[in-house]
């Protein structure tokens, strides 16, 4: 049996599923032993212990059996394996223009020369549209868009160009023979960047951010103070306000290049009496910016001239039937401080309009926002994953996902299982398409089902009016690789 513990008084056990009704005083807890002496895991399977606490009877504000709150728990139950499944039958083709890998139902076909998949097959049908491609944007959602918070992630993206990425070929190589070979596809995705103009976009934010910063943190004394410490009069600079005066007395400095004098001073009182005041953040950019000079400063905000994803995806046939996609990405360039996503996007048949998962559900679920997604199988459409934001934007993705399906009406379609997780949406709308959107009633919806299967996702974080995301939640710039595997499936065989 595990014990739940949630108070200090003697152990009440659970009795086919249900508790009678518990009386916990305010500040008091009780002791729940649940008997698992019956669970017997299928082999492989993983068991999860699912709590419920909900009202026994009605209240001024819910209706008895009222949900108060849930909790998981992964239970380390095991079972013996079995005897391993007989080999399916696998194989590789190399002729003329394709290179094709065959295993179980699947029948994978490849563009020799790029890489490209040309077609999916399962018993004669083809299901694949387009894909698998590599993605790393995703349609902003309003915390990404902010253009005042301490991130501004969707300023960065744009800047580094992740939404106008150039998909560049670099060629397939055949790694060894028969029905153990790999098929690897090499590539990168690139985008130009007008670094001149990057780099003059950035001075420009450091000059507004320096006016935020004074206004906000600096009070009008101490704003003549350092006015007069660069020979300049408070009460003779134009403007009525505070903020008008400090904004002729950045563009004087700027001018004649005392910038950088200015982020040392202001680093100084930051770092002695004033220091309370001033975020860590702040104080932290500032340090990084003391001591150069303004030639200095500019040379660092100039970004490469390019951004790049360097990528690799492997093909195999797997021995139970399955073909297995591996990606490898080397994320180089003028990165932004952190990336939407790392993943890859493939164009379905629109007959695979049922969707299935073993993940957490039912509704969306992000890296800082899944405590209210509990791990389940759940059963729904593509068209049903539409959340109708006003403003179309990023939605749908669900994580922790061990397989999902996507079939048609007979029970035919792809199965995609996980090594050991993934996150995915799958939608009748490419990133592209919600990205473009202004209201939902500028969508267009595309008969295809667009599947996306990403290693991970960025969190959301609160920008829209609050702070951004948080480090933990964070997906930076690196290499990363990930591994799920494709199977056919048909109905109940």
């Amino acid at each position: 049996p595990v014990d739940i513990v949630t108070g200090q008084a003697a152990p009440r056990v659970l009795q086919s599923g249900v508790l009678p009704a518990l009386s916990t005083p305010p500040g008091e807890s009780t002791l729940l032993r649940v008997p698992l002496n019956g669970v017997k895991p299928s082999p492989g399977a993983e068991v999860w212990l699912t709590i419920s606490a909900r009202l026994a009877r009605t209240t001024t504000w819910a209706e008895a059996g009222h949900e108060v709150a849930w909790a998981q728990f992964a239970l380390p139950a095991t079972a013996a394996a079995t005897d391993a499944p007989p080999e399916a039958p696998r194989a590789f083709q190399e002729g003329g223009t394709q290179v094709v890998l065959e295993a179980g139902r699947l029948r994978l076909m490849l563009e020799k020369e790029q890489g490209r998949a040309v077609a999916l097959m399962q018993d004669g049908q083809n299901m694949l549209v387009a894909g698998p491609a590599l993605q790393v944007w995703r349609a902003p959602t309003d915390n990404d868009a902010n253009t005042w918070g301490d991130q501004r992630a969707a300023m960065q993206w744009r800047e580094a160009g992740l939404d106008r990425l150039r998909d560049v070929s670099e060629g397939v190589t055949v790694l060894g023979t028969g029905r153990d070979t790999t098929v690897v596809v090499r590539g990168a995705a690139v985008a130009a960047i007008d670094a001149d103009a990057v780099k003059a976009a950035r001075w420009q934010e450091i000059l507004t951010r320096l006016g935020t910063l004074l206004v906000q943190y600096a009070d009008e004394s101490q704003v003549r103070l350092i006015c007069q410490a660069f020979g300049l009069e408070y009460d003779r600079l134009e403007g009525s306000t505070s903020g008008e005066k400090i904004q002729v007395f950045l563009k004087t400095l700027a001018d004649k290049g005392s910038i950088s004098k200015l982020l040392s001073v202001l680093h100084q009182l930051a770092s002695t009496g004033h220091h309370g005041r001033v975020p860590v953040d702040i104080r932290q950019e500032l340090a990084l910016y003391a001591g150069k000079s303004e030639r200095e400063l500019k040379a660092m905000l100039r970004p490469p001239n390019e951004t790049r994803f360097d990528y690799e995806i492997a093909y195999r046939a797997t021995g139970d039937g399955g073909i297995e996609v591996t990606l490898r990405v080397v994320c180089g360039g003028a990165q932004p401080k952190l990336l939407p996503r790392i993943g890859l996007t493939l164009v379905l048949s629109p007959s695979l309009h049922r969707l299935a998962w073993y993940g957490r559900g039912p509704h969306e679920s992000y890296a800082d926002r899944k405590e209210s997604a509990a791990i389940g199988v759940y059963a729904s459409t593509v068209a049903e994953q539409f959340v109708p934001y006003i403003k179309p934007q990023e939605h749908g993705n669900h994580l922790d996902v061990r397989w999902l399906t996507l079939t048609d009406a007979t029970g035919r379609g792809l199965l995609v299982k996980a090594a050991p997780t993934l996150c995915f949406s799958a939608h009748h709308y490419t990133a592209q398409d919600l990205t473009a959107a202004t209201h939902t009633y500028d969508l267009r919806r595309r008969a295809e089902v667009i599947l996306n299967l990403d290693l991970a996702q960025g969190g959301l974080g609160n920008g829209s009016c609050g702070p951004g995301v948080l480090p933990t939640y964070m997906l930076l710039p690196g290499t990363y690789s990930f591994s799920f595997t494709l199977y056919g499936v048909n109905g109940g065989a």
